[in-house]
């Protein structure tokens, strides 16, 4: 039997819709790809907003700093948060001791995390302020001489002596005892424990140069002091922490260079190229 012959207008109706689906099939693809495209580069942009550090007039403690990583969803496990977090617990922990230091932290400090004067105490008062620079580490190895010799270099380039202070989370090893041994540089170790409440200091050792500027009748000991918190014998537990004397006495800051809140204290200029600060306002 045979068919009957196909009316020229259906061949052509069919012709079309094969074409017409086609077409707005890859329509359809394009528009979901753009869209795609269109997701990835706001998420992009956010995610580079959020990693992005504000300037210091955004935070200068670690409570505006914890305000401002919380507004912008900075991750805590991230080397921008551990690292300002304890930039500013080594800022507040030395403060303790009359230092008045500024955070100048970020890609370009040269090495030089914290900036800013230690004047001496009352008890020493011709001792003139000693420029110090600060370069934190929030390691959890232990640190090595390699963080030193990179203090060494930035100390190298400025016009005054400056006492070199390198702070991290662990104990001074042999080797960077005896590179601060044989360094002509004025070095200083502190072993800085960050706490929620600001931290503490559980080693501070310094070489023979820096003695030199800090003074032989200044004394860095260790004391123990109560924690708060019970132990699992029922005891309250105890901690050792480093305190500096000056002969034999507890050291006591220069009255006004420290805050209750371990912040910014003052206004510090200068840069780590050797621009002088006068003193510390009291």
């Amino acid at each position: 039997m045979q068919r009957p012959p196909t009316h020229p207008r259906s061949v052509l109706f069919l012709l079309h819709l094969r074409l017409a689906v086609p077409s707005a099939q890859r329509a359809q693809r394009q528009q979901q790809a753009s869209r795609f495209s269109t997701t990835q580069s706001n998420d992009a942009a956010k995610s580079k907003s959020k990693s992005k550090l504000p300037s210091s007039s955004l935070h200068n403690d670690l409570a505006s700093f914890r305000r401002y990583a919380t507004d912008v969803d900075l991750p805590v496990d991230t080397t921008v948060y551990v690292g300002t977090i304890y930039e500013y617990t080594v800022l507040r922990v030395l403060s303790r001791l009359g230092m008045l230091l500024t955070r100048v932290g970020g890609r370009d400090d040269r090495g030089v995390d914290l900036l800013g004067t230690w004047s001496p105490p009352p008890a020493l008062p011709s001792r003139p302020a000693l420029r110090i620079y600060v370069q934190c580490k929030a390691e959890r190895a232990r640190a090595g001489p390699k963080f030193l010799r990179e203090l060494e270099g930035t100390l190298g380039t400025t016009a005054t002596r400056p006492l070199g202070i390198l702070a991290t989370s662990g104990f001074c090893t042999p080797g960077m005892r005896r590179h601060m041994q044989l360094s002509r540089m004025p070095l200083a170790y502190c072993c800085v424990e960050p706490r929620e409440e600001g931290g503490y200091i559980k080693q501070l050792i310094w070489n023979a140069a820096a003695a030199e500027l800090i003074g032989n009748r200044v004394r860095a000991t260790t004391k123990f002091v109560p924690t708060g918190e019970v132990g699992e014998d029922g005891e309250e537990e105890i901690r050792m922490e480093a305190v500096l004397t000056v002969d034999g006495q507890p050291f006591e800051p220069v009255e006004g260079t420290i805050e209750d809140k371990g912040g910014v204290h003052g206004d510090v200029q200068g840069d780590a190229q050797g621009d002088d600060v006068q003193g510390i306002p009291t």
